[in-house]
């Protein structure tokens, strides 16, 4: 296991019906998908998204935490299959940012640099590739008044691939902006560890699952 003190690797484990295709499916892939590596050879996450249809502005509309939280991480692949950063407004936050895997946001920089998010989908392509075609996505399962606290854009909720050997991790942090869901917080390792990652001095992560107040 991912030893990373506030990683998600070590804390729990656990989809989605697509829409018609739309115009958007359409976009030219500018880069070719990278070959796989690690874990993801022969087949990757790029490859396993590189054909799935793009929703439409409308389809995202109707999006809802916690239910389509997979639906939003597997649209932000589809986009990264077809290196099209053009698209990614509808799906992350105006402040996102990306570090390490790791729930305190280490490392943490904009994804909407000077490049409009491409240093940011270089990472995470470079990443997708390590992971194999069937890794395991889990959202950790939310009792119901987390689901209401997540719902009304109170709590953020967690999600994560994580290797099969459970060194390598992304990570994605799940809020609600202006109504919509969307993504503030995607955790990768740019280079994939060969030992477990530990980090004691930074402090305790936020928690896994929102927390329930109890009266």
């Amino acid at each position: 296991m991912v030893v990373f003190v506030g990683s998600v690797a070590c804390e729990a484990a656990f989809p989605d019906a697509v829409g018609p295709d739309t115009k958007a499916s359409t976009a030219m892939r500018f880069r070719p998908i990278p070959e796989g590596s690690f874990e993801g050879r022969p087949n990757h996450l790029l490859q396993l998204y590189a054909e799935h249809p793009i929703a439409s502005p409308q389809q995202r509309f109707t999006w809802q935490l916690p239910f389509q939280a997979k639906r939003i991480v597997v649209e932000l692949l589809t986009l990264a299959a077809r290196d099209d950063a053009s698209g990614i407004d509808d799906l992350l936050t105006e402040d996102a940012r990306f570090g390490l895997p790791d729930r305190r946001e280490l490392l943490a920089r904009p994804v909407f640099d000077d490049d409009h998010g491409q240093t940011f989908f270089d990472a995470l392509r470079d990443a997708a590739v390590r992971f194999d075609a069937k890794a395991a996505f889990s959202c950790p399962p939310l009792a119901l008044a987390s689901q209401q606290l997540v719902q009304s854009g109170v709590e953020p909720m967690w999600c994560f691939y994580t290797s099969g050997d459970h060194l390598d991790l992304i990570v994605f942090k799940l809020v609600l902006e202006r109504g919509h869901p969307r993504i503030a917080y995607v955790g990768l390792f740019e280079q994939r560890p060969e030992r477990p990652v530990i980090v004691t001095a930074a402090g305790q992560p936020p928690p896994l699952t929102p927390p329930i107040r109890r009266g």
